[in-house]
């Protein structure tokens, strides 16, 4: 089990804030395709930082610029699809991937920032996306 500072717990509630908060002013258009990836973006509250985020994410792993790649990444850190049908289990399936991936150190660490894996790949599939 990997021991996180009070820093880094700070930063993963914080990040969480952003990802998850709720969406105020009205739906913002997503110009994505796929109905999966459509849905993962509706869950950023502040899709422009969340892009921002995601372009320092790629710049680290180009070898995930690929909206269609991490749309499949994240479908499998999330359960796979089917689990994914609607916002309320598509948020319960993030919050779970995110403390997995912190609970077993699948971490990356972006301009400073200690993120779970699967929050960067969302953060890099609005960069994608944007």
């Amino acid at each position: 089990m990997m021991l996180l500072s009070k820093r880094d717990l700070y930063r993963f509630g914080a990040a969480l804030t952003v990802l998850f908060a709720a969406r105020g002013g009205g739906a913002v258009p997503v110009p994505a395709a796929d109905p999966l990836q459509r849905r993962l973006l509706a869950l950023l509250s502040r899709p422009d930082s969340a892009a921002t985020v995601g372009r320092a994410y790629l710049r680290l792993r180009p070898d995930e610029a690929e909206a269609d790649l991490l749309v499949r990444l994240l479908a499998q850190s999330l359960s796979g699809p089917a689990d994914l049908d609607d916002e309320a289990k598509l948020r319960r399936a993030m919050a779970r991937s995110l403390s997995a991936d912190f609970d077993q150190g699948r971490l990356v660490n972006v301009s400073g920032w200690l993120l779970a894996e699967t929050e960067a790949r969302l953060c890099a599939l609005a960069a994608l996306s944007a």
